[in-house]
């Protein structure tokens, strides 16, 4: 936008300069009329005067030039029209003559010299303005061919952009996917596991149960424990009084052997001589044959228990007792045992 206001105003400036020049050039045509003794009949405003100095700026730096036209100014103040009487016209007239013929023409031609010198100036200035507009026109249209270019380039990075953008998404997309599969795996998963965790939960429950029961269980073993350890001891106890009574009942069993033994002689020696009636006590069923060779041996048995041995004894003795008492009345006396 700068460039482009630099430029209007360049023209702008081109176009004073050139009618600056134009008016000067008229103005310069009227002093040669007047310098050849040609008065003007026609009023003073046909002649353009400029009231003060023209400046123009040049830009990119140029320099100032000035186009002064002092010497028009000064031939305008001859030029003046003078309100005067009709009575002195004439003498105006013959005083307006000789100013112009007193102009020297010396000083016509440097203000002419200066006047080219100026359009040379203004010209040189002029061809620099146009190659500097060429330039800006050059440099604006390079300037509007990058913009295309950027225009261009914007347009590629912006579709580069969106399909990198569109990639991304497609990729975020898929791995969206990937997570919603891994999601419900990991769902199927948990819910397996919140099966498998209700079934270790009962398990757990029913093995707590279990627990609490065979701790129960424990308690009462180890109650029936204390009680069988109680009649073991017990046990051993009687054990020991039973073996304490089976040596004594073996003593004594020994002791009635002995006496046994001692009586079965006696009663060897008695038996034959016993009535029939006393030969009824059977003692076959205490006593065991053994057969050794041609002898017979009688041994007293322990296949019947102590009680019975004992009672049949005791009944094998009040008969061997009644038999001797007996055999002791028969023969006038009294038995070994009769008490």
């Amino acid at each position: 936008m700068d460039g482009i206001s630099t430029l209007r105003e360049t023209n702008h400036k081109k176009g004073d300069i050139r009618t600056h020049k134009k008016h000067c050039m008229q103005n310069i045509e009227l002093l040669h009329t007047a310098g050849k003794g040609g008065l003007i009949q026609n009023e003073p405003s046909h002649l353009f005067i400029p009231r003060q100095s023209i400046s123009v700026q040049i830009p990119s730096g140029l320099r100032l030039f000035t186009v002064e036209a002092y010497a028009i100014n000064s031939l305008h103040h001859y030029h003046k029209p003078r309100q005067t009487s009709q009575t002195r016209s004439h003498s105006t007239a013959s005083e307006v003559s000789l100013d112009y013929t007193s102009v020297e023409a010396k000083e016509l031609l440097d203000i002419t010299e200066a006047i080219k010198l100026k359009d040379g100036e203004a010209e040189t200035y002029i061809s620099e303005i146009e190659t500097i507009g060429q330039a800006y026109e050059d440099m604006q249209t390079q300037n509007q061919h990058l913009l295309q270019q950027v225009a261009e380039r914007d347009d590629y990075n912006t579709k580069v952009f969106l399909l990198l953008l569109l990639l991304i998404c497609l990729a975020l997309a898929k791995q969206l996917q990937q997570v919603n599969t891994s999601l419900g795996s990991l769902r199927l998963r948990i819910a397996h596991n919140e099966e498998q965790l209700k079934v270790y939960i009962t398990e757990a429950l029913k093995s707590t149960q279990e627990d609490r029961r065979l701790v129960v269980n424990l308690e009462t073993v180890k109650w029936e424990l204390a009680d069988a350890e109680k009649e073991l001891k017990w046990l051993k106890s009687a054990v020991s009084s039973s073996e304490k009574e089976y040596e004594q009942i073996q003593r004594k069993m020994d002791e009635i052997q002995n006496e046994l033994d001692n009586e079965r002689s006696i009663a060897k020696a008695w038996w034959p001589n016993l009535p029939n009636e006393n030969k009824r006590v059977d003692l076959s069923s205490l006593f065991e044959e053994n057969k050794m060779g041609e002898k017979e041996e009688m041994r007293f048995t322990t296949a019947r228990p102590a009680s019975c041995v004992i009672s049949k004894l005791d009944e094998v003795a009040k008969a061997v007792k009644f038999g001797v008492r007996l055999q002791g009345l028969e023969n006038g006396g009294r038995g070994n045992w009769a008490d």
